[in-house]
């Protein structure tokens, strides 16, 4: 008995250890949470009232949101805060440019962009950061309430393209992550993967096979034109009739001839 409180008495203060080391563990991923939200709130407003300022927000918000979020994943990569950043930017600089009817999938694009060169640059895990920044604009696609599939489609083809800059693994992550990403992108993933697949690069050529159709109608074209020379041949005709016709006319000088003769026979 006494040997079951002295274990009851040991265990006691490791449970409380892991009960106050849950509580502080949860404190801070509050205050992580939080600081996405201000940071995703910081990228939107300066993307909004930047934009604004131009007189021409809706034209000009891309281009502010591209510079907006390549700043705070700047900072991110000196502070080491990539996996937070690239989520609350990509999320602002959308939120931002809907703000002002903008072009949104433009933004999610460019912003997954830059979060993919910036993974690359730090060394951080690729796909991982791609998640993040994806899962950013559709997050701000659900708060602005449409174009979720324009968005996510954007977002996917962005993530391709920037991790083909960098290589095949990258590309091969980024293909996985887009394969187990539920939602949305699980379809839009189907239709880029396939889209950037080589086998496919023949289907185009093929269609192509299917057209040389055209050059037998101007073919056809030229040889109905080859006959028109034919109509000429009346021309033709008219003159070798004028011809003849003028041949007649020379006739009379026979009979001149002839009558010169008969002085000469005359004279003689």
């Amino acid at each position: 008995m006494q040997r079951e409180n002295e274990a009851a008495g040991e265990a006691a203060p490791g449970a409380a250890g892991d009960v106050a080391l849950e509580a502080a563990v949860r404190s801070e991923l509050q205050k992580v949470a939080k600081s996405e939200e201000e940071i995703a709130e910081l990228v939107r407003t300066r993307v909004r009232e930047g934009a604004r300022a131009t007189g021409r927000a809706a034209a000009e918000a891309l281009g502010i949101a591209k510079e907006a979020a390549r700043s705070a994943l700047a900072v991110a990569e000196e502070a080491g805060g990539l996996l937070i950043t690239a989520r609350a930017a990509a999320k602002g600089a959308v939120l931002g440019v809907a703000d002002v009817g903008g072009d949104v999938a433009g933004a999610a694009g460019s912003v997954v962009r830059a979060a993919i060169e910036a993974a690359a640059r730090t060394g951080t895990d690729v796909a991982t950061v791609a998640k993040r920044a994806i899962d950013g604009a559709l997050d701000a696609a659900s708060e602005a309430g449409g174009r979720t599939a324009e968005i996510a489609k954007a977002a996917a083809n962005a993530a391709l393209e920037a991790a083909g800059g960098i290589g095949g693994a990258a590309v091969g992550a980024v293909k996985d992550l887009l394969g187990t990403v539920t939602g949305v992108i699980r379809s839009v993933s189907e239709l880029i993967v396939r889209r950037v697949t080589p086998g496919e690069a023949a289907a185009p050529s093929e269609e192509a096979a299917a057209k040389p159709a055209r050059p037998a109608r101007r073919v056809a074209k030229a040889e109905g034109a080859g006959a028109k020379p034919v109509r000429k041949a009346p021309v033709r005709r008219r003159k070798a009739e004028t011809e003849g016709e003028a041949a007649p006319a020379a006739a009379p000088a026979a009979p001149a001839a002839a009558a010169g003769g008969e002085p000469g026979e005359g004279g003689g």
